[in-house]
C-alpha cells in the first residue's frame, strides 16, 4: 500500500516544498528548547483573523481560533499537551473589540511594546539580526499553551490618533510555580501530567499595570506589578542556586526607545530598561539597505544585568551579552553570533552560510566554535516533488551524527496532495529532534538510531484538512500515531510575533 502510494506522488508532479527553512536556525531552536526546558516556548505558528486550527496528535490536542463580527473578535485555545489526564488542561479566551482607533481586550492579554524589554511575548534564545521594535498592540492568541500562559489575565485599552499611540493593561493573573523553600519558583511550562505538576497550577497570583505610549518614532513602557513571593533564579540555574536565589514580591521597570535613520540607507533602533533596583536591559539594531543592490545586512546588540527583575513572575533566561550579524542576498546569507549566556562565562560563537540554488535547492555549513561542532546540511531536488536532504554533525571526535530524509509530495484526485517524508538518523550517542505537530512540542527520536516514516493526505483551501500517519522506529520500540490536523480562514494572514523572529 504504501509503495503504490509513493508511485502515485511520484507519477502527478507537485511544488517541492523546503519544509526546513534553516539547518543552522534549527538548531539553535533545539539548543534554545534544552535550555528553556520548555519545547513550547521555540514553536511559532500563524495567527489568522477569522480562522483557526484543530490539531491532533495521540491523546494531546489543540484548538485556536478567532471568530470576527463586525468590530467584535473572540479569540479561543483549548489544548490538552501529551501525558495530561485532564479532557481540556489549557483554557484562554479573549474578547476584544475595534473602533475608530480604540481598541478594547478583556481576557487572555499578550500586549506588544517597544523592543519587549518590558511587555511582549516571551523570548527563547538570541535575537536574530534586525528590527527590534514592534508594533504597539495585541499579540495574537498563539495554539501553544506555554506562549499563551506567559500573557495577562486581565484589561487592555487602546487609542491611536496620528503619530500617538497609547496602552493600558490591567491584570491579575495566576501563573504556575512550585515550591522552593519559603517562596514559590515560576515555571515556564504548563504541562500537568502527574500530582506535582497539577499542584504547581495558578500557585502565584500576580497584579499588573502597565502604561505604553509610542508617538512617532519614539517610545516609553512604565510597569509595575506585585506578586506571591517568589524566586529569581539565573539563567540555566542549579537546584543549589534555585534554592539560594533571591525572593521578590514586586517589580517595577521602564524601558524607553527610538528608531533613528544614520543615512538615507540605514535605519537604526535602540531601546533601554531599568528595573527598580537600576539594573539594566538593552537593545540595539542596524540595518543596511544600500540603493541599487539586493544585499542587505543587518546588526544587532543585546544585554542584561545580573539579576535583573522581569515584570512578569516567570522564567524569562536572555543572554547577559549577544551580538550578530547578518549579510545576506538573493542567493546567498552570512551570519555569525557571539553568546555571552552568563556573566563571566565564555561566550558562545557561531558562524553560518547558507547558498541557494535553482529549483529550491540549498547548501548550509554552521560552525560552532564552544562547543565545538560543525553542521553540514544539504537540499537536493532529484525530480519533481522529491528532495532529499542530508545532514552531517561533526565534533572534535569526528562525525557525530547522520540524517537523512526524503520528500516526495504529489497531487492527487480530487484536488488532493499526498507527501511522503522517511527520516533515518544516527548519533555517536544520542539522536532527537523537535516534533512541532505535537500541541505543544515534544522531543522525537531516542538512543543512537532512529527511523521515522510520514504519510500525509491533505486539501488545500480555506478550510484545510490533513490527515498523516508517523512511525518512529528507535531501540527502545516501535511508536505508531494517526494525526489530523485541520486549518480554516476566513481573512488574511498574520505571523505571530513570537520568539526571537519577530
Amino acid at each position: 500500500m504504501i509503495a503504490f502510494f509513493f508511485l502515485v506522488v511520484l507519477a502527478v508532479p507537485a511544488q517541492a516544498q523546503d519544509a526546513d527553512s534553516s539547518a543552522a536556525q534549527a538548531t539553535e531552536r533545539e539548543d534554545a528548547a534544552l535550555e528553556e526546558g520548555e519545547t513550547g516556548l521555540v514553536l511559532e505558528d500563524p495567527v489568522v483573523r477569522g480562522g483557526g486550527s484543530l490539531r491532533i496528535a495521540g491523546d494531546a490536542f489543540a484548538l485556536s481560533g478567532a471568530l470576527a463580527l463586525h468590530a467584535f473578535a473572540l479569540d479561543v485555545l483549548l489544548a490538552r499537551e501529551p501525558g495530561e489526564p485532564r479532557g481540556v488542561d489549557d483554557a484562554h479566551a479573549r474578547l476584544s473589540y475595534r473602533r475608530r482607533g480604540w481598541t478594547f481586550a478583556l481576557g487572555r492579554v499578550q500586549a506588544d511594546a517597544g523592543a519587549g524589554l518590558v511587555l511582549g511575548a516571551p523570548r527563547a534564545g538570541p535575537r536574530t539580526p534586525g528590527g527590534i521594535a514592534r508594533p504597539l498592540g495585541l499579540g495574537g492568541l498563539t495554539s501553544t499553551p506555554a506562549r499563551a500562559a506567559s500573557g495577562f489575565t486581565g484589561a487592555w485599552v487602546e487609542h491611536r490618533n496620528g503619530l500617538l499611540a497609547a496602552g493600558l493593561l490591567l491584570a491579575r493573573t495566576r501563573r504556575d510555580a512550585r515550591a522552593v523553600g519559603e517562596a514559590l519558583l515560576p515555571l515556564a511550562g504548563v504541562r500537568h501530567r502527574d500530582a506535582r505538576g497539577d499542584s504547581a497550577r495558578g500557585a502565584l497570583a500576580e497584579d499588573a499595570a502597565a502604561l505604553a505610549v509610542r508617538v512617532g518614532p519614539a517610545w516609553l513602557v512604565l510597569a509595575h506589578a506585585r506578586a506571591t513571593p517568589f524566586r529569581v533564579p539565573p539563567a540555566g540555574a542549579t537546584a543549589a542556586e534555585q534554592r539560594a536565589a533571591r525572593v521578590v514580591d514586586h517589580s517595577s521597570a521602564l524601558e524607553a526607545g527610538l528608531e533613528f535613520h544614520p543615512a538615507p540607507a540605514a535605519t537604526g533602533e535602540a531601546a533601554l530598561a531599568f528595573d527598580a533596583h537600576g539594573r539594566a536591559r538593552s537593545a540595539f539594531a542596524l540595518e543596511l539597505m544600500p540603493p541599487r543592490t539586493r544585499t542587505r545586512a543587518a546588526l544587532t546588540f543585546e544585554s542584561e544585568a545580573s539579576g535583573f527583575i522581569p515584570l512578569r513572575a516567570r522564567p524569562e533566561h536572555r543572554p547577559h551579552a549577544h551580538a550578530g550579524v547578518v549579510v545576506r542576498a538573493r542567493a546567498w546569507r552570512i551570519e555569525a553570533h557571539a553568546v555571552e549566556r552568563r556573566a563571566f562565562e565564555p561566550a558562545r560563537l557561531w558562524a553560518a552560510l547558507r547558498v541557494s540554488g535553482a529549483r529550491g535547492a540549498w547548501a548550509e555549513v554552521r560552525r560552532d566554535a564552544d562547543p565545538e561542532r560543525t553542521i553540514v546540511a544539504l537540499a537536493v531536488p532529484v525530480g519533481r516533488g522529491v528532495v532529499l536532504s542530508p545532514e552531517w554533525r561533526f565534533d572534535h571526535r569526528g562525525l557525530a551524527r547522520e540524517t537523512w530524509r526524503a520528500r516526495a509530495e504529489g497531487r492527487l484526485l480530487a484536488g488532493l496532495v499526498g507527501r511522503i517524508e522517511l527520516r533515518l538518523a544516527g548519533a555517536r550517542t544520542s539522536v532527537s529532534w523537535l516534533d512541532a505537530e505535537v500541541p505543544g512540542g515534544a522531543w522525537a527520536g531516542s538512543g543512537t538510531a532512529a527511523e521515522r516514516s510520514r504519510i500525509e493526505l491533505a486539501r488545500p483551501g480555506a478550510l484545510a484538512p490533513s490527515v498523516s500517519w508517523v512511525r518512529t522506529r528507535t531501540a527502545s520500540g516501535t511508536r505508531s500515531e494517526a494525526r489530523l490536523a485541520v486549518t480554516w480562514s476566513a481573512g488574511r494572514q498574520f505571523p505571530t510575533l513570537q520568539g526571537d523572529r519577530p
